[in-house]
């Protein structure tokens, strides 16, 4: 294995996060205390998580948590699920299953720093600056230009961090009819997915949508819950996910226990949690009185 670059931006949170007074570069919604979390629940639901037993958890995630996160998805279930201990995780199991070193990469940039020293440490691979000029958008045509006979995989982050950008629905497409051509694997970034001001259209995930799709997401962004370190990718090619969970038996193992409980209360109540979350981020887009 690579020895891989210092990841500079957790470096730098490492430092400062928890030692500033103010914290004005968080990408995470606004969180919220376990009491709060909990008064969302049933009764039911909450006798569940106080009376859990605090043992190992299922490698691919507890088979009720993957079916509450297979309702986010229109034609996935559980078996195409896998769980991470947050989204960090699915990214480096996603580039170590797929990629070796006679690969090419595609990665969308600016990016989270380890959708691209994670490809570039093992392999070959291209940046596709997305243009400020076109709303941040990605220009296909340049896409197609840079793949190569051994292109494996194409990274792409929408709504984008740090712009906020969503690729409009045709581009989208035309890059996934782009891949299946080619037979190239997507890696789609979809942590955002579900936060932004009233009417905002999200693309569909890409697990959805396209047969070697990879959509990763995670409790940590849209719904503000980073602390319970869950996250997924959702994959359709199941010797992927077979592969991934083979490797998380080197990494996490099995994902917390309570943290399992915790996410399915917050998932079964993902309306309220989301439009929470998004009535936050609106204030931030109102005119000025």
């Amino acid at each position: 294995m690579n020895q891989l670059p210092d990841f500079r931006l957790e470096t730098h949170f490492s430092n400062w996060e928890f030692n500033s007074r103010h914290h004005l570069t968080a990408s995470d919604a606004q969180s919220m205390s376990l009491q709060e979390l909990l008064g969302y629940a049933t009764a039911e639901e909450r006798a569940e998580f106080e009376n859990m037993w605090l043992g190992y958890t299922e490698t691919f995630g507890a088979p009720d948590v993957r079916d509450e996160i297979a309702k986010t998805f229109t034609s996935c279930n559980r078996e195409h699920l896998l769980c991470f201990a947050g989204a960090s995780e699915g990214i480096f199991a996603a580039n170590t299953v797929l990629l070796n070193k006679d690969s090419h990469t595609i990665v969308v940039t600016p990016n989270y720093q380890s959708h691209e020293s994670l490809p570039l440490s093992v392999c070959d691979t291209t940046g596709i600056p997305l243009d400020p000029t076109d709303n941040w958008s990605l220009d296909i045509d340049r896409v197609a230009a840079s793949i190569k006979p051994n292109t494996r995989l194409i990274t792409i982050n929408f709504p984008h961090n740090p712009t906020g950008a969503i690729l409009p629905l045709d581009r989208y497409y035309a890059l996934i009819d782009l891949c299946r051509k080619h037979g190239i694997y997507i890696l789609h970034d979809e942590i955002f997915n579900g936060l932004g001001e009233t009417g905002t259209m999200h693309l569909p995930f890409v697990a959805d949508v396209y047969e070697r799709g990879l959509s990763l997401n995670v409790m940590s962004k849209a719904y503000g819950l980073p602390g319970l370190r869950i996250g997924w990718i959702a994959c359709k090619d199941k010797d992927v996910i077979n592969r991934m969970e083979k490797l998380k038996h080197y990494l996490s193992i099995c994902n917390s226990g309570p943290s399992e409980r915790l996410t399915k209360i917050a998932l079964r109540h993902s309306e309220q949690l989301l439009a929470r979350t998004c009535a936050i981020v609106g204030c931030f887009f109102q005119p000025p009185h």
